[in-house]
């Protein structure tokens, strides 16, 4: 006996025992068995097989599925009895013939009423009126009925199973049948020719007038049979949007055009100006119809072969240029061990710091950005927890501790109580050295990824320069859209990725932790279930105690080492793009002063390197 999935393995034998291969269509394309989908004037049949010839689909009918629903349609069963028929039928290995029930309700069938249209014999110009040739009428079997008023309606046949009916006089409308998409044999054109993917079957009539490839949803909301049929079946053709000159055409055109972006196609965008639609334009002015058809197509066509010019060989020498003029290049952090770790400083991309809570995470990052604007870099600091009240007194703490020769200093609580005395010094530090190139925005709740991208874009075109953004920290970026934590902060790792590699900007992060200890030294399983981080992050840091990289602390140890003043901290590289991972920076952390330090005060070493050689080239 064969099982499910070698039963499905037969659906081409089974497809080929009840229908045969279509004339003009692609490999693995018959004729419909259902809706006989070509059996027209084209040959050009929809049915196809897909998924190593295990599923089926008709772009004209709309069915599909495995063996088991093929052989449901045939023979009229239930819902969920396909599979139990094939078992009967291909189970062993002889197949036994299926033999469609007779009494099986099939979806209606026009083509014998498109038969009795086509020798009725009525006369009438409303074809001709909208610009079409004889040709154009006969190709696509359009022709007229007469209704019981003496009113005679326009018949257009999309498929077997559907057909498109308009009044001659007035602006009588009716569609029978299963919808389905006009012409869709067009989409895969065997010239490989543009193809106008139009709202109207008159539109795509008009085109097919003048010698083109068109298809039509019939509808601005049937778009979406188009992406179904392109995800089933790619097309090789350039695709240009040509639905109304009107808002709602507008609108459904720019969904489509982003819904075949991201199946990989970059579809132009075609409107005449001075109508609403193709066959307006048609009927107005024939010569000059033909003329933007052709440009419009002649358009398509250079883009797709401009599409050449994304090759990665186009690039090599400019992208080799941008890395030897240093545009690239990391920017020191004002920390040497921590540069050192991360073999120059903080590179463009999306950086991620995490640690558990209290253990100093966002006076470091904040240390790093004041140190970065003293440097002479635009910081964008978007605080999402702390006011500028908190900032400011922690920097202002943080000033009074150095301007002290980190001998001593005050605390923010100190001077948000006004128990300081005389700050002029420091407020004068904060002000020169890093105010003037720190903007801060500060929100609880309001500030979206997108709104961070549109604030830093906006400061770009306004300054021309690329700022270093820092945010303070991730899981406080608002998404009302997405339901759950991760699937919001998926979101803005997207959006903030994004940026970072659209400006070559550097972006530093605070994250909170989903699984971490105070007692050990954070890992990257401590970012798992935080959404996309440890896999979309450029760099990834974790904050530990210094101790815990000899292993887990006791409760006696931890105490301990919370306590201490200054307070022994490490930062371990735990994903980095092309550095050593195994790296680390140790720290000392002044929790009262606000401010790090490097643990080995090795910087005047440093600066005497700069002026010789490799910075980086000791201790390593």
């Amino acid at each position: 006996m064969l099982n499910d999935f070698q039963l499905k393995q037969k659906l081409k034998t089974c497809v080929e025992e009840h229908t045969q291969r279509s004339e003009k269509a692609g490999r693995n394309m018959y004729i419909c068995p259902f809706c006989e989908s070509g059996t027209g004037t084209n040959k050009t049949g929809a049915f196809g097989l897909y998924e190593n010839e295990t599923k089926f689909k008709c772009f004209s009918c709309g069915r599909n599925g495995d063996i088991g629903d093929f052989i449901a349609e045939l023979e009229n069963l239930p819902a969920g009895q396909g599979m139990k028929r094939a078992r009967e039928l291909y189970g062993n290995t002889e197949p036994v013939k299926i033999e469609p029930v007779k009494e099986k309700k099939q979806p209606a069938n026009f083509a014998t009423f498109y038969q009795q249209i086509k020798t009725a014999g009525i006369k009438n110009d409303y074809f001709n009126k909208r610009g079409f040739s004889d040709k154009t009428i006969n190709d696509f079997n359009l022709g007229f009925i007469q209704k019981e008023n003496g009113y005679i309606n326009a018949i257009i046949p999309v498929s077997n199973n559907y057909y498109i009916e308009r009044g001659t006089a007035g602006d009588f409308k009716h569609n029978e049948g299963e919808p389905a998409i006009f012409n869709i044999a067009d989409l895969w054109n065997k010239d490989k020719e543009p193809v106008f993917i139009c709202e109207g079957w008159a539109d795509a009539l008009s085109v097919y007038e003048v010698e083109g490839y068109a298809i039509s949803t019939n509808s601005t909301d049937n778009y979406k049979r188009v992406i179904e049929a392109l995800q089933e079946r790619p097309t090789e053709s350039p695709l240009i949007i040509a639905f109304d000159n009107d808002k709602p055409g507008n609108d459904k055109a720019e969904k489509l055009a982003g819904e075949l972006e991201k199946l990989g196609y970059i579809a132009t965008r075609y409107k005449p100006e001075n109508y609403n639609d193709l066959n307006e334009f048609l009927q107005h002015d024939r010569n000059g119809f033909i003329n933007a058809i052709t440009e419009a197509e002649k358009t398509a066509k250079n883009q797709q072969e401009n599409y050449n010019d994304n090759y990665f060989n186009n690039e090599v020498e400019g992208i080799l240029s941008d890395i030897w003029t240093g545009k690239h290049n990391p920017k020191s952090t004002g920390f040497l061990s921590i540069d050192r770790a991360l073999d120059g400083g903080l590179y463009p991309g999306l950086s991620v710091i995490g640690a558990e809570s209290s253990l100093g995470k966002s006076t470091l990052v904040m240390n790093i950005a004041e140190n970065m604007a003293e440097a002479g870099d635009d910081v964008l600091l978007f605080s999402l927890e702390m006011t500028k009240a908190q900032i400011l007194t922690r920097g202002l703490s943080r000033q009074s501790f150095l301007l002290s020769g980190k001998k001593t200093g005050y605390s923010a609580g100190e001077i948000k109580k006004n128990l300081a005395g005389d700050l002029h010094k420091e407020i004068e530090a904060y002000k020169n050295k890093i105010a003037g190139r720190l903007i801060v925005f500060e929100s609880y709740g309001g500030t979206t990824a997108e709104l961070i991208r549109e604030r830093v874009k906006r400061h770009i075109i306004k300054t021309g320069r690329v700022p270093v953004i820092v945010i303070d920290y991730l899981q406080m970026i608002s998404d009302q859209e997405r339901q759950t934590e991760m699937q919001q902060i998926d979101h803005s790792i997207e959006i903030l990725k994004g940026l970072s590699a659209e400006y070559n900007a550097r972006i530093l992060c605070i994250s909170s932790l989903n699984r971490a200890s105070y007692k050990e030294a954070v890992k990257m399983e401590a970012f798992k279930g935080s959404g996309k981080i440890e896999y979309t992050a450029d760099f990834v840091l974790g904050l530990s105690l210094l101790k815990s990289k000899f292993g887990a602390l006791d409760d006696n140890q931890l105490n301990e080492e919370m306590q201490k003043q200054p307070r022994e901290m490490m930062l371990q590289i735990l994903k980095g793009r092309d550095i050593d991972t195994r790296k680390t920076a140790e720290l000392l952390y002044y929790s009262k002063y606000n401010c790090f330090d490097d643990r080995l005060n090795q910087w005047q070493e440093h600066q005497e390197k700069q002026q010789t050689g490799n910075p980086f080239l000791m201790s390593r």
